[in-house]
């Protein structure tokens, strides 16, 4: 078998109740009778969870590290053979840069030894710590790291995508666009006659513009559809440069939403507080499963209902409801910004 090990952030590793695109290029492969055999490597091998509730603060390890969120679940109805095989290794987690994994993936490549190493990373240097140069930098230093622990590997490597609008972020579409234009020559310098670099064009599959992005759940990450215009991507290099899967990649012309339905369990407790004079009422609630978060809504009892309230955890806390008032909660499951939210819960 031939072994394909996928680098990658937030967009690759996926959320809890993803299907991911990297299952989707599984999916080809596997209903590709006439590839090679291709098994999935990596270290980690699940989406990224959901967050935890608040905690006291504990104090810092001497030695900071990266932290692993790894083990969030799939959709419900990925292919039980994903879960149970190899299918579901990866080496992507949310927020991670170039900057950061190129220290990283020749220990990796040199556990694994892939015969392929896909990437997709740099929108998180981009965004926070690199300017397009900086990137290129980085990148070059992620591919001779790798070819230290492998010479032979062969290598797919996506451009940037673009983001819908983001408030404060008017220089992130130019950066973008400077990195992408700087890696597709940088491509051509890196190859080898037995290391190749291939250009991925992520950014032109993915229908994700500054004025709007379908294919994303929230501006950036992919939901159902960006994950096979993703994949699809990915795809066309590993059949037309390496000659894996086939050129039978399909695009669903009707895509299920993704699934939503209400919380349930919707718990009230006022708790005393040694922080401070007010009693907290916190509202707790069993979460639906790969929601991206969930709206609180409360009201005094006989008046209108107050404004949405957001979170991404399973509770809030609301400290102004005073002695001897009736008051009434009800929470929403929030699955993205292209689907409605779910109804909302019981009161």
């Amino acid at each position: 078998s031939l072994k394909l090990l996928i680098v990658g952030d937030s967009i690759t590793q996926g959320a809890e109740g993803d299907y991911s695109w990297r299952y989707r290029l599984w999916e080809w492969l596997r209903d590709s009778p006439d590839s090679p055999n291709v098994v999935f490597v990596g270290p980690y091998s699940g989406t990224f969870p959901p967050p935890d509730a608040p905690l006291p603060p504990r104090p810092q390890p001497t030695t900071p590290g990266l932290e692993t969120r790894a083990w969030g679940g799939y959709a419900r109805d990925v292919d039980p053979a994903f879960l149970s095989g190899p299918g579901k290794a990866h080496f992507a987690h949310w927020g991670r840069q170039v900057a950061q994994f190129r220290w990283f993936i020749g220990d990796v490549v040199r556990e694994y030894q892939p015969d392929y190493v896909l990437v997709a990373l740099g929108f998180n240097d981009l965004a926070w710590i690199s300017g397009p140069y900086g990137t290129i930098a980085s990148m070059r230093s992620l591919i001779d790291n790798a070819r230290s622990a492998k010479g032979d590997v062969g290598f797919a490597v996506a451009n940037v995508p673009q983001r819908a609008a983001a408030v404060g972020r008017d220089d992130l579409p130019a950066r973008t666009d400077e990195y992408n234009g700087l890696l597709e020559g940088v491509v051509g310098e890196l190859t080898r006659e037995e290391s190749p670099v291939h250009l991925v064009k992520l950014r032109e599959a993915y229908s994700c513009e500054v004025s709007g992005c379908p294919a994303s759940h929230d501006g950036l990450h992919p939901n159902a559809l960006g994950e096979f215009q993703i994949a699809k991507a990915f795809s066309q290099v590993l059949y037309e440069k390496y000659g894996l899967g086939s050129a039978n990649f399909t695009i669903p012309a009707a895509i299920p939403l993704r699934p939503c339905g209400a919380p349930e369990n919707v718990r009230v407790v006022r708790t005393p507080t040694e922080y401070s004079s007010m009693q907290p009422i916190q509202v707790t609630w069993d979460g639906f499963y790969g929601a991206f978060g969930y709206f609180v809504q409360a009201r005094r009892k006989g008046w209108g209902w107050g404004r949405d309230l957001f979170t991404d955890i399973r509770q809030y806390e609301m400290f102004w409801p005073g002695n001897g008032q009736e008051w009434e909660v009800r929470v929403q499951s929030y699955c993205g910004d292209q689907q409605d939210h779910s109804p909302w819960s019981d009161v």
